[in-house]
């Protein structure tokens, strides 16, 4: 298969309602391009932990103790 994007698609078997709802959503996308609104970016959901390496904390501790117990 090519990896090419058809200038025309064919929708069988799809419902008045999903057509309707197709067509809608391909006129305000064309409205917001038009008038150059952009869809909003993607916000990545909030972090609620935050990841340390250890060994980036080894090498910035030097003489503190760690409160953790590291096993091998």
């Amino acid at each position: 298969m090519r990896d090419e994007r058809p200038l025309e698609l064919e929708l069988r078997g799809l419902s008045q309602a999903e057509l309707e709802l197709i067509k809608n959503y391909l006129e305000l996308n064309h409205h917001r391009a038009s008038h150059g609104q952009a869809s909003p970016p993607i916000q990545e959901p909030p972090r609620s932990a935050k990841v340390v390496w250890l060994k980036d904390l080894a090498a910035g501790r030097g003489s503190e103790k760690s409160r953790s117990v590291r096993c091998k």
